[in-house]
């Protein structure tokens, strides 16, 4: 009886062992379809834009997304392991059978196998994301942003008497690449002609000696929140030891002085509008705690009855969108205040953008037909505010945030396209007109803080902010001193400096 139950005992033991080794493989495989469906389906996305949006909550995710996730990470990992379980078993019952193999010497073969699988799926996911660069960025120290930040707060910044209003439009994923090769683009068509013709007949700032350009990806800037950051504060969103879902009243760059920060101060109506929940990201904790926006977003949109239709993927359709900011912005120009509305577009996000009612069919890949929509609505959207009464003493600003993360070969965009996201500024403040605005820099969209200032006839002593250069001026910009490769580099290695003061941790 006593050996009965020790063999029923040491029967159980072998049986949770087998479903831990298994639930060990199986994370083990999993982690490594997760990696690699974020690193392909948003266009290389690296191990730091993977964490950041790892410590914030989904709200706000595509529901088209976070369905392609589960299906390649839990569904795909699931039938890995099945497969190698079968192939598993194939080779354990060549052995015993076809070899003749001995129980101890099959044992440790056992232990090999499943050594083999873990270590080659974690070997895989290492250099996947380039964990290995990841350690050594959080490891390394740099001086490169405190030796080159200018704190706003350290410098005389002078607005006009008269308060210059902002529309500030961020197109989710717009990139100059979409341009035919004529204007600086990739294609042989131009997708955007509209964004051309505002690029050509405004300010647009370019990175090139013939075309069309503008500014490059640096490391903490390459993603939505990222970019609306760094176009604001003039400074990257790092993620060592930062997790805004903690505490975000108090956590989200808690040191930076954006541009909200500034126009608060100077009494401005502020308002960011958004087509999906605005919790998406951290971005409601950025636009409260960096200028105390009022916030338009998704659910306030349902709330108040305002969007009754079917929710698309992550909220309302850029068609709405601009809607919204017309109405909005009609109603804070009638205030005796100036107003600051920014809105962030989003019908063109990966993986394949929306197609709404506005949009045709001019060409068999469906995202072209977004993108064709996209610059159709912001030229409308532009034509718009010029015939408005407030249009005068406004200053439009049209800025991509991203490259876009759609990794599709018809996009065309080669390894040697050195890919820039398009700027426009519509009716700006000039206060030096001897600079030459076509000269090409080098620019990183932390360039665009103190230039957004500028263009509202804002005076900016040094003109530099943040890591960013006033491209009014005729100031070198980082990119320009250094080189961007070097900017990247450096960006990415740990910042004591950083840490202490803008996260504050």
């Amino acid at each position: 009886m006593e050996e009965t139950k020790e063999n029923r005992s040491n029967s159980k033991g072998k049986v949770i062992k087998k479903v831990l080794l298994y639930l060990v493989i199986y994370i083990v495989i999993a982690a490594s379809c997760g990696f690699d469906w974020a690193y392909d389906s948003f266009n290389n996305c690296n191990l730091e834009k993977i964490i950041f949006q790892l410590s914030e909550p989904l709200d706000g995710t595509s529901s088209e997304v976070i369905v392609s996730g589960i299906l390649n990470i839990f569904g795909k990992s699931l039938l890995i392991l099945i497969g190698l379980n079968v192939l598993y078993f194939l080779v354990i019952k060549f052995l015993r059978n076809v070899l003749k193999l001995k129980d101890t010497i099959i044992s440790i073969i056992k232990a090999i196998l499943v050594l083999i699988v873990i270590i080659g799926f974690c070997v895989y996911s290492w250099i996947k994301v380039d964990v290995g660069g990841y350690i050594k960025n959080i490891v390394t120290a740099s001086s490169f942003i405190e030796d080159n930040y200018v704190d706003p707060n350290s410098v005389k910044i002078t607005f006009p008497e008269e308060k210059r209003n902002l529309i500030f439009i961020v197109l989710e994923s717009m990139e100059v690449s979409f341009m035919d090769e004529a204007h600086g683009g990739a294609l042989d068509t131009n997708l955007i002609p509209e964004i051309t013709n505002l690029m050509e007949e405004n300010i647009s700032f370019t990175n090139k000696e013939d075309g069309l350009g503008g500014a490059q990806d640096v490391a903490g800037t390459g993603w939505t929140i990222g970019a609306l950051a760094s176009e604001t504060t003039g400074l990257p969103l790092k993620v060592a030891g930062f997790n805004t879902a903690n505490d975000p009243n108090e956590n989200f760059m808690p040191g930076a002085v954006g541009l909200g920060d500034l126009l608060k101060e100077e009494g401005y109506n502020q308002l960011f509008i958004c087509g999906s929940p605005i919790e998406f990201g951290g971005r409601d904790d950025f636009y409260r705690l960096h200028g105390n926006y009022e916030i338009l977003d998704y659910n306030r949109a349902v709330e108040e009855k305002r969007y009754t239709d079917e929710k698309v993927n992550w909220g309302f359709p850029d068609y709405d969108l601009y809607e919204y900011a017309k109405q909005e912005i009609t109603r804070l120009s009638k205030d005796n205040k100036p107003f600051n509305v920014t809105f962030l577009t989003v019908d063109t996000h990966h993986p394949v953008g929306y197609i709404c009612t506005e949009c045709t069919n001019e060409y068999d890949y469906e995202y072209y037909n977004v993108v064709r929509c996209a610059s159709r609505q912001v030229g409308e959207f532009v034509e718009w505010a010029k015939t408005q009464d407030f249009y005068d003493n406004t200053t439009i600003v049209i800025l991509g945030d991203h490259p876009t993360m759609v990794s599709d070969p018809r996009l065309c965009i080669t390894k040697d396209y050195t890919r820039t996201m398009v700027n426009v500024f519509i009716n700006p403040i000039i206060n030096d007109l001897s600079v030459n605005l076509r000269t090409p820099k080098q620019i990183t969209s932390m360039d665009f803080y103190p230039t957004i200032l500028s263009s509202l006839g804002v005076s900016i002593e040094g003109d530099k902010l943040g890591l960013g250069t006033n491209l009014f001026s005729n100031e070198k910009t980082l990119g320009d001193k250094f080189g961007i490769s070097k900017m990247d580099e450096e960006i990415k290695l740990r910042s004591e400096f950083y840490i202490n003061n803008i996260l504050k941790d």
